[in-house]
């Protein structure tokens, strides 16, 4: 078992980053909170390129069939844990479960357990009411010893008590592929696009493209 992966961040997308440990780049699919948190340490330089600086990342590995595997990473041991939490429920895997700690972070998550917020979780993009209200039945005798081992984080950034919702949500990822498409046909890099990016606001293509060209020139 992979515990956690301590390395120089080569590679960085929203969904995807690669450590080099000793020469060997592995791969792990990450969660927007994950992807935000390394961004705001520095994953990227003001070129746009990633800025390989050291990492750490908590794994969890789902072996797929008989000759492959997913490794998943996350910033923190406690949204590790969350994600496999999540996935003691039946029915509920790894594409849900990264999908809620993409818009909920595990305190905010505790919460609406607790609350029987079925309506919140459900928000998450793929999460339909009946598996919200499963994910309450089946975790609210577990959430108690989560927050016992872990505490609760005192931070805007990981304790936010509402989630966008999941059309909205959907329109977001999109103006970002089409602005990122927009960039790198004038002639930047994906990676200074990228960059520009996640720290350009705006709720259309237009918009994003616009101000991500602010921070190019």
């Amino acid at each position: 078992m992979i515990h956690y992966i301590d390395g120089k961040l080569t590679e960085l997308s929203r969904q995807f980053a690669v450590i080099d440990c000793g020469g060997v780049g592995y791969g792990a699919t990450i969660s927007s909170t994950t992807y935000d948190r390394l961004v705001a340490d520095g994953a990227f330089l003001p070129s746009g390129e990633v800025s390989e600086m050291r990492v750490k990342l908590y794994t969890t590995v789902k072996i797929k069939d008989e000759n492959s595997f997913e490794v998943y990473g996350f910033y923190s041991r406690r949204e590790s844990v969350m994600f496999g939490l999540l996935q003691t429920v039946s029915g509920i895997g790894p594409k849900a479960s990264l999908a809620i700690l993409s818009v909920l972070s595990p305190d905010a998550l505790c919460m609406a357990i607790r609350q029987d917020d079925i309506r919140l979780i459900s928000k998450a993009q793929g999460v339909g009411q009946k598996a919200a209200q499963k994910i309450c039945i089946d975790l609210k005798n577990k959430i108690d010893a989560f927050v016992l081992e872990f505490g609760m984080e005192d931070s805007d950034d990981v304790s936010r008590e509402t989630i966008m919702p999941a059309s909205r949500a959907e329109e977001q990822t999109e103006n970002h592929k089409l602005a990122l498409e927009a960039l790198v046909n004038l002639g930047y890099t994906k990676a200074q696009a990228q960059k520009a990016l996640s720290n350009a606001q705006g709720n259309t293509a237009e918009e994003l493209i616009r101000a991500s060209l602010s921070q190019l020139f």
